[in-house]
């Protein structure tokens, strides 16, 4: 799972570090991901979600979540 919080989009090398883990993870074969939020309160809860998707995206991921225990494509 790839948390994204406010923090991650103004501390630049936090950024390149998960963009690093995210690189490695892919050319070792990895494919999906789950997007998490790291919200303490219910108001910020999906606060960057379109950017962590576009983030994924640009990594040639694939975003998902699971329902009964089935994955699911995210768009």
């Amino acid at each position: 799972m790839i948390s994204f919080v406010k923090n991650i989009w103004h501390a630049v090398p936090q950024r390149q570090r998960s963009n690093a883990v995210c690189r490695k993870y892919r050319e070792l074969g990895g494919r999906f991901v789950t997007l998490g939020s790291d919200a303490h309160r219910v108001s910020a809860v999906g606060n960057y979600f379109a950017r962590a998707l576009n983030f994924v995206r640009e990594l040639d991921l694939t975003a998902v979540t699971f329902r009964e225990r089935k994955l699911e494509l995210l768009e």
